[in-house]
């Protein structure tokens, strides 16, 4: 099974539970969503023809979570695996780890939106720069002028 394979497996699983998850690679090429307190990972199918997400990150309660099982704990560091079909206990952990998601248009109409609120917030800052201005009071200081806009 080729790299692209993969990724499309793990993004397929993963997106199925967290749409707007941001999926990365790592420095082997496998699929990672990274969090603040950890991150989901991706190691291929199992030899059954399961497919797992791992989860790694400190031994928090993640382990508390229905559906997580505990693969490998350290110290400072834990791995713990489910069942990528499981989209309750993807939630769960996605919630814990605190994952990155990436910022995703929402319909079509979003980019009309937010062009007609910029330019709803610039013509209300251009008022606000006229209003102040017709305001200002100059004053001569030795051989500089001073401008200071009036506080509204």
């Amino acid at each position: 099974m080729s790299a692209a394979d993969e990724h499309d497996l793990f993004r397929r699983d993963v997106t199925r539970a967290l749409p707007r998850a941001r999926i990365l690679k790592d420095t082997d090429d496998w699929p990672i969503v990274p969090g603040r307190n950890g991150r989901l990972e991706w190691r291929g199918p199992e030899p059954d023809g399961t497919h797992r997400v791992y989860v790694h990150c400190r031994p928090t309660r993640v382990a508390a979570v229905p559906g997580v099982q505990r693969w490998q704990i350290g110290d400072n560091e834990a791995t713990f695996w489910l069942r990528a079909d499981d989209t309750t206990a993807l939630k769960a952990v996605a919630k814990l780890l605190r994952l990155r998601y990436r910022t995703a248009r929402v319909c079509a109409l979003a980019p009309v939106t937010t062009a007609r609120r910029s330019r709803a917030a610039c013509q209300r800052t251009s008022e606000t720069i006229r209003s102040r201005v017709s305001s200002v009071s100059t004053h001569s200081l030795g051989s500089r002028r001073v401008t200071r806009l009036s506080p509204h």
